[in-house]
């Protein structure tokens, strides 16, 4: 039984004091300090980026990746400028500098070679299945494409992708000007290789990916070359410099990987392939395409360092190290060599279930298939539960009923402290959410350690001086408090087993060095000794901790820019406040046993408390604003902004209200708080939420159905009708046709501008049955009034363009209304060199503040009953 002396006498540390297994307090802060060395050194092994040939190297390697004549490419895609799927700059500018490079390319290849040219303008409609469903249909977008023929009349090809289109306002230095370079140069290489490879290579410079994903899915269903097309290496970028990471593969294809685990510069993280899956990242890439209408297996990598650059002007040339072209270059040479030779390709390797891959500090990559990993999984499970027993017989304290008090006491602290953590955590992002601080840390990612990080080490044993027990001595108390850590995360690691999550090898790692250490220390009967058995626990737990630090880092920096543009409605501190803490439980927790062996230790947790303090502090200054106009180190506030005239008609096609405003599609927590003192027109701003309630997607000019969910935390400002350039929409029934008592067919022709968002609403009981743009029609999500709400996407490239289809409708019987659905056109006018911004328009932008990125455009919002 505890009594009131006993607790007080442990909470002030009398035995402890006098235990030769204690610690003075500055060992607890020197801990701390080494883990933050460490975390130094994973940071620098992650910054690390292969030596870039130079054009003076060439010489010495002639058929080596040369990353100075790449960049020469990125220089001079940048220098066109922004390139839109429609504009001028991609659909003229662009195709023609790409052709003439291939062309050189093909004009300078070993006579050995048989390479070429094709250019596809091509149109089509499909069903994408991304987020929320959506048709995506799309006129005249354009590709070019070089082939490289294999031995012999080989059938087989493998598909290299990526795009020339750029994001609006982005120049697409990273997205995706580097890849573009990257494959131009592997091409070259292997024009000028005299030995031929066994199999096709073709490279794909798609011209419409971010509309989205459009030109890609044009190229694998109606060119020619795409059907002997068996396997794609999917370049793309998430962000700018820093390393090309691996993170997607297959489908259950690990044949891949084994040529992936070939490359000199290994990265990538089945973690990453399981996160990204998911759909928690705002993103897709083409190979969505190749794998779901192609049928193609493959390579899906992307840069993601530096994410504050991804989609806005500051995605350029000058910010891209050398080093990031060498290293994309490497890898992706590395592996068109392996799998254009490797019989893969043309036998039919039956499927072999998925594999988890991990590379370790970007040093050496480990591979194996997902049952073998299943294997160690349930290996270090059971050793972690032997190691556990056997401790026990070795102290000879059995399983008593005291023991068990005791184990139940160190099972509850420990899970009780974490609660606590968690419980910080959670108050903390809350409060700093309500005082107006959120994303503090955007512009300084180092604060995250401040305010979360440093509490949650503090806190991870914060309860541990209860568990101290009379009859048992504080070393032997220590290692049994080990073991209870990681028996809990042996049940963690046991519960992803039985769901198959490859990513827990994350978890393996710490859980199986952790028992290794209590092997050792068996093995050598150190149980006892004073300092031996920690100095040997410690020494095996570095690895796996800088192994998750290494992961955390990779997660980090990719999501703390993605809360730059996950929109209004979530908050980024609990998002962040719990990845932190995760990550740093997972490495301090197996430490946390120490904080009840430390002397004097309100030092050492009043030292932690002063660390997070300061941090409170520094968010409240200067320094803690989230963003940043800084060119070498830009943290902009993303802004999308479209001065927007919007019509409704009613069922007899008269016009029963036009308005007009500015529309502000709320891209981060912090808007429009934060621009209030700078843009005065926000103190006019009314609230879409009643919108919302009565037109459909709340009358805003939304581009995507992803936006529906931020919609109603979207901002508008009435404002004067904007001047629309001339090929406004223009929206016209052709015809309709009743097929039957209960169908109705509807032919219809949508002109205007290049960008087209269609909303089909049905009325109530009515049905929509098919339509001329896919074969299958979805179930959508959305609802609009408690009727489904079908979403078509529409993309034009070049030419004139004229968007015609046709649905059909089921109606009830008896059906004696003469309109079936609310059809809304949506029309953006993207293209600066078309548009004209009214002078109240311009006088809006001017008053945003210089760290923000703004997509400035122009939009119409039709609404009809039909």
């Amino acid at each position: 039984m505890w009594n009131s002396r006993q607790i007080y006498s442990l909470y002030n540390e009398i035995r402890t004091k006098e235990s030769i297994h204690s610690f003075p307090f500055y060992i607890g802060i020197l801990v701390v300090l080494i883990l933050t060395g460490m975390l130094g050194m994973v940071q620098y092994f992650d910054s690390i980026l292969p030596t870039p040939l130079l054009l003076k190297d060439e010489p010495n390697f002639p058929n080596y990746f040369n990353a100075e004549r790449a960049s020469w490419d990125v220089k001079n895609l940048t220098d066109i400028g922004c390139r839109l799927v429609g504009s001028h700059e991609n659909e003229v500018v662009t195709v023609d500098y790409l052709t003439k490079r291939i062309d050189t390319i093909i004009n300078s290849a070993n006579p050995s070679q048989h390479v070429e040219l094709s250019t596809q303008i091509v149109s089509g409609s499909y069903f994408l299945g991304y987020s929320t469903g959506f048709i995506n249909s799309y006129g005249n977008v354009q590709n070019i494409i070089a082939k490289i023929h294999g031995k012999d009349g080989a059938n087989a090809s493998v598909l290299v992708n990526s795009h020339f289109d750029s994001a609006p306002t982005s120049p697409g230095g990273s997205d995706d000007g580097i890849n573009v370079a990257v494959m131009l140069e592997v091409l070259s290489r292997f024009a000028q290789n005299e030995n031929r490879p066994l199999h096709n290579i073709v490279f794909l410079f798609n011209g419409a990916e971010e509309v989205p994903l459009e030109a890609s899915h044009g190229f694998i269903t109606k060119h020619e070359w795409a059907k002997d097309c068996k396997v794609v290496i999917n370049l793309d970028a998430a962000g700018s410099g820093g390393k090309i990471i691996l993170f997607q593969t297959g489908p259950e294809t690990p044949w891949l990987v084994k040529y992936y685990g070939k490359v000199p510069h290994p990265y990538g993280q089945a973690a990453g392939e399981e996160i990204f899956q998911s759909g928690i990242i705002p993103s897709d890439t083409d190979f969505r395409v190749f794998r779901d209408v192609g049928g193609l297996v493959g390579l899906d990598m992307a840069f993601i360092k530096d994410g504050y650059r991804y989609h806005t002007s500051h995605d350029t040339f000058e910010n891209i190290p050398l080093g990031s072209y060498q290293h994309a270059g490497d890898n992706v040479i590395s592996l068109v060599k392996n799998l254009a030779n490797c019989p893969e390709l043309y036998e039919n390797v039956p499927s072999e279930g998925t594999v988890v891959y991990y590379d370790v500090f970007g040093l050496f990559f480990m591979k194996y298939p997902k049952l073998f990993g299943s294997i160690l999984n349930v290996y270090a499970i059971t050793s972690s539960l032997i190691d556990f027993v056997y401790t026990f017989f070795s102290f000879k304290i059995g399983f008593s009923k005291q023991t068990l008090k005791f184990l139940g006491c160190a099972l509850a602290a420990i899970i009780g402290s974490w609660v606590i953590c968690i419980l910080f955590v959670f108050i903390t992002g809350v409060a700093l959410d309500l005082l107006g601080k959120s994303m503090s840390w955007y512009a300084n990612p180092w604060l995250v350690c401040g305010l979360y990080a440093v509490p949650v080490i503090g806190l991870s044993g914060i309860l541990l001086f209860l568990t101290n027990h009379e009859n048992i001595a504080l070393g032997i108390r220590c290692q049994v408090q080990a073991h209870v850590v990681r028996l809990i995360w042996t049940l963690v690691l046991a519960v992803g087993v039985y769901f198959n999550i490859r990513a827990m090898y994350a978890i393996m790692l710490p859980v199986f060095f952790n028992s290794a250490a209590f092997f050792c220390i068996h093995l050598f009967k150190l149980d006892h000794s004073v300092k031996k058995w920690q100095i040997i626990y410690v020494i095996f737990n570095i690895f796996p901790a800088m192994n998750v630090m290494y992961q955390g880092i990779t997660t980090l920096s990719l999501f703390i820019p993605i809360t730059g543009r996950m929109g209004s409605s979530k908050n980024p501190e609990l998002i962040i406040g719990f990845m932190v803490f995760f990550f740093t439980i997972l490495i301090v927790s197996p430490l946390t046993a120490f904080t009840n062996s430390l002397r004097k230790a309100k030092y050492y947790f009043l030292t932690l408390a002063t660390v997070f303090v300061v941090c409170i502090i520094i968010i409240f200054t200067p320094y803690g604003f989230p963003y940043s106009e800084n060119a070498t180190q830009p943290r902009p506030q993303r802004q999308w902004i479209l001065h927007t005239s919007r019509e409704f008609f009613n069922e007899s096609k008269h016009l029963i209200k036009k308005d007009s405003g500015f529309f502000f599609l709320n891209l981060d927590r912090n808007s429009p708080r934060i621009l209030r003192d700078h843009v005065k027109d926000l103190g006019r701003a009314v609230s879409v939420k009643e919108d919302c309630k009565v037109y459909p997607a709340c009358g805003l000019p939304l581009s995507h159905p992803l936006m529906l969910e931020i919609a109603d935390y979207s901002t508008w400002i009435p404002a004067g009708q904007p001047v629309l350039p001339t090929e406004q929409v223009n929206f016209t029934v052709l015809s309709k046709t009743n097929l039957s008592p209960n169908l109705i067919r509807y032919n219809v022709s949508v002109k205007g501008p290049d960008r087209l968002t269609i909303y089909l609403i049905p009325k109530q009981d009515v049905i929509l049955h098919n339509t001329s743009l896919v074969e299958t029609l979805y179930t959508p999500k959305h609802t609009f009034q408690e009727r489904p709400m079908y979403f078509v996407l529409y993309q034009f490239g070049i030419g004139e363009m004229d968007f015609k289809f046709d649905f059909t409708f089921e109606v009830p019987d008896n059906w004696d209304s003469t309109t079936a659905l609310d059809f809304v056109v949506i029309g953006r006018y993207v293209h600066d060199r078309k548009i004209t911004r009214t002078p109240q328009f311009l006088n809006l932008l001017s008053q945003l503040p210089k760290w923000t990125d703004t997509i400035s455009w122009l939009a119409s919002y039709q609404a009809y009953v039909i």
